[in-house]
């Protein structure tokens, strides 16, 4: 579908709707809410969705939609919906309400992280919508409560003590508890490593477990982006590293975060930048070797990791066939069903743990914007080892 497309728009859907990818002619990536009947997108939908990223907005979309079909499923429109309404369709949904609920809607409930994501997407909606438009107006009074700020909430500001009240959310239940990460089993790697058949499948599997990227950042790398020899010119690391930068890449891989970058006389600077272990260096050079050289002449990219077999060989590997191949490795080396994710999980466990707790060197490597993140996540498995080291002194003690 074209972003340039000849679709009018709609306020009202009529229950069959979807949400439709939009690639635009300048390489950007859009969601939109589609009527299928009417061929038209929701405009509501739009105008709100256009003001986020593509993942946000991909997000979003999703959980939009589900809400709009349950409002035509329902016979409610946006201009009387009750805020009674909202908390029974997130009682639907998953979340706890004491009372009658109506017609299920989901075959399962959502997790408290959905719900909390769900909770606030309705709330941007509908304060967007009677904002613009002016209507319902008891809505959104109800919507734009406030709470008194906790000790917790002023030391997050920098101006804390200034702060009296904060915006709340009436359909959510508060910050949902921060689940324990999915880690590999022990010896995943080595299974991994004997379970996989190309060396481009074994470049992958070392690079998320000695780097812990993101799958979409490592789909997204392109070979500018390596620079895997000791003292290179960009000045950036001693030794070998890589430069991640959030791009539009033929694939749909992107890095989550976009860090300033900079391209001088041919070489990058900046972006988030990772170091490479020589088993990431040497497993790149096996991949180009290998696989890479026989599909070199039809490569219709500069990203790194290509189909190297099939019809499609020398077009870009995206992030759902890197998925794919990690999922039937684990299938094959009796692991079970493996995310990519779970390498960068267990990967900022094992530093965190061997740093010593360092947690701010840990969020720095790993690409994190705050050490806060690592340190609710990571930090209480990685263990303390003062702790460990005095438990084993009384135990002794009293053995």
């Amino acid at each position: 579908m074209s972003g340039t497309g000849t679709l009018g728009g709609s306020s009202r859907g009529s229950g069959d709707l979807r949400v439709q990818l939009v690639k635009h002619r300048d390489g950007r990536r859009s969601y939109v809410v589609l009527d299928v009947a009417s061929a038209s997108f929701h405009v509501r939908a739009d105008l709100f969705l256009a003001s986020f990223g593509e993942g946000t907005q991909r997000t979003y979309a999703y959980h939009l939609v589900d809400h709009l079909r349950w409002l035509a499923a329902g016979r409610l429109v946006e201009e009387t919906v009750t805020i009674e309404d909202l908390r029974r369709y997130m009682a639907l949904s998953g979340a706890e309400r004491a009372g009658p609920l109506g017609v299920p809607w989901r075959e399962r409930p959502l997790g408290e992280a959905a719900l909390a994501v769900r909770a606030t997407c309705l709330k941007g909606y509908y304060l967007d919508l009677t904002m613009r438009e002016g209507a319902n107006p008891s809505l959104r009074a109800e919507l734009s409560v406030r709470r008194l700020a906790s000790h917790r909430d002023r030391d997050r500001s920098a101006l804390g003590h200034l702060v009296t009240s904060l915006a709340s959310n009436p359909l959510s239940h508060g910050a949902p508890p921060r689940r324990h990460p999915r880690l590999l089993p022990d010896g995943a790697r080595d299974a991994m490593l004997a379970a996989v058949r190309t060396a481009r499948d074994r470049m992958i599997v070392t690079w998320l477990s000695d780097s812990g990227m993101r799958i979409g950042e490592l789909c997204g790398l392109s070979f500018c982006d390596l620079h895997l020899r000791a003292g290179h010119e960009c000045g950036e690391r001693r030794g070998p590293h890589v430069h991640i930068v959030k791009r539009r890449n033929p694939n749909g891989a992107s890095a989550k975060t976009g860090r300033p970058v900079k391209l001088v006389e041919g070489v990058v600077t900046g972006g988030t930048v990772r170091r490479a272990s020589p088993a990431m260096v040497d497993s790149y050079h096996e991949y180009v070797a290998e696989d890479y050289y026989r599909v070199r002449a039809v490569a219709q990219t500069d990203l790194v990791l290509v189909h190297v077999v099939g019809v499609t060989a020398g077009e870009a590997l995206g992030t759902h066939g890197a998925r794919q191949m990690i999922e039937r490795a684990g299938l094959r080396a009796g692991l079970g069903r493996i995310k990519p994710h779970a390498f960068r999980h267990t990967w900022a466990t094992a530093l965190t743990e061997a740093t010593g707790g360092n947690t701010k060197a840990v969020a720095d490597e790993g690409g994190w914007a705050s050490s806060k993140t690592v340190e609710e996540t990571y930090a209480h498995l990685a263990g303390d080892p003062t702790l460990e080291a005095a438990l084993e002194t009384i135990w002794g003690e009293n053995s």
